[in-house]
């Protein structure tokens, strides 16, 4: 009798669990996250009543007659409409009403969100209440001068003529960053192409180096030095739970509190890790939206000291995908700093490489990755493609929410 685990599937498309069978002598372990409970309302609000190196929002908003929020996009797990409310009741406490404040994208080179998009990040009452837009990385810029190593620095307008400058994000392993979350909104958020191109050529020829790093982080100090430069006032990230509730809060400085959140992060990301399997599963969830994001799971292939998959085994990648191929300004298919196919080809470190979503097609697949990297749209052709290569029972490991994953 087939034995099946379910792993958490299509954020912002549903957020369903979906159903992967095995055979009955497989010997399969879940390798899941520790996690933390979802806070309360009272548990959010305490901790904008103690910000970390700055004064509160609404003392830092007094005598400020506008304010821009910079919110992350579809591609992160951050909860935007239970985040947004009390940094919105915060300004408004402080004298900044909803009509003198602008919600802005963290786009980067994403693709722009439409409505639907835009309700399901921060929900209907924000949305109709607050003036919620794209970032447009080509014009509407600021040009504020270079980093302190030579990075241009331009920034959205709308942003910069705000009197009163938010960041809302969240904080999750990043392959070149070391986390997500703090002045990473800004750059590459809502920078301009230009600025874009010179952050993002500065990672464009490896994956994976830097994942969980943030001291010695060449490109973690230069986006913090661009952020101080154009004069980011606080920020409010929030560390998520396996099912994109929020289990920490960290209001503040773009540092303290960011260094507080990747703390907090280490511990609710931290995972017990398995070794020398012969397939081991990597989920997307909840970074699934599309292919452009899916270098992400790998997380959990790379970290552990030892090898998670056995030299000759199979590493599967789970993704839902239901925005397909997806899209990226600089790094996407065909764009200028496009990474080469062997180098993500060799995210799989040699072992047999298997994809599979229901939302992709060989040519989505083919764009990115080398020919030999076998797509399956039906799980049921994943383990018919590895049962016929070789009988017998296998060890399994599963990671459920790769992206989010660090090995203890």
């Amino acid at each position: 009798m087939d034995q099946s685990i379910k792993v958490p599937w299509k954020a912002w498309y549903g957020d369903e669990q979906f159903a992967l069978s095995f055979p009955g002598d497989w010997e399969v372990t879940v390798c899941a996250m520790d996690d933390a409970p979802v806070l309360t309302e009272d548990e959010i609000a305490d901790a904008f009543e103690r910000p970390i190196g700055t004064a509160t929002i609404r003392d830092l908003a007094k005598g400020k007659k506008s304010a821009a929020i910079v919110m992350d996009d579809m591609t992160r797990p951050t909860p935007g409409d239970v985040i947004l409310k009390p940094v919105l009741a915060e300004l408004e406490r402080g004298g900044i009403s909803k009509d003198r404040t602008k919600i802005i994208f963290a786009l980067g080179a994403h693709r722009p969100m439409v409505r639907e998009d835009m309700v399901k990040k921060v929900g209907q009452e924000i949305y109709d209440a607050v003036d919620v837009m794209n970032h447009y990385p080509y014009e509407n810029l600021v040009d504020c001068g270079s980093s302190q190593i030579g990075t241009p620095i331009k920034v959205n307008r709308y942003f910069m003529e705000s009197d009163l400058k938010v960041s809302v994000s969240c904080i999750e392993p990043h392959e070149w960053a070391g986390f997500g979350g703090g002045a990473k909104n800004i750059l590459p958020g809502i920078s301009g192409i230009e600025t874009l191109a010179a952050n993002h050529s500065m990672m464009a020829e490896s994956y994976q180096g830097m994942t969980g790093k943030i001291e010695g982080n060449k490109l973690r100090a230069d986006i913090e030095d661009i952020a101080a430069r154009i004069g980011l006032d606080v920020i409010a990230n929030v560390v998520t739970t396996s099912t994109r509730g929020i289990a920490g809060v960290f209001v503040g400085d773009m540092v303290q509190a960011h260094r507080a959140g990747v703390e907090c992060a280490r511990t609710v990301f931290g995972t017990p890790v398995v070794y020398d399997q012969d397939v081991v599963v990597l989920n997307a969830y909840p970074k699934d939206t599309e292919i452009t994001q899916i270098s992400n799971a790998f997380n959990m292939a790379f970290l552990p000291e030892r090898e998670v998959a056995r030299e000759d085994g199979y590493m599967v990648i789970t993704s839902a995908c239901p925005e397909g191929r997806g899209f990226h300004s600089l790094v996407g298919h065909g764009a200028r700093l496009a990474p080469k196919k062997e180098i993500l080809g060799g995210l799989f470190k040699g072992r047999k490489a298997i994809i599979f979503s229901p939302h992709l097609n060989r040519f989505d697949v083919d764009a990115y990755f080398p020919e030999d990297v076998l797509l399956c749209n039906a799980w049921d052709d994943v383990i018919r493609f590895i049962t016929e290569k070789e009988s017998g029972p296998r060890k399994v490991a599963v990671f459920p929410t790769s992206p989010l994953q660090l090995p203890r």
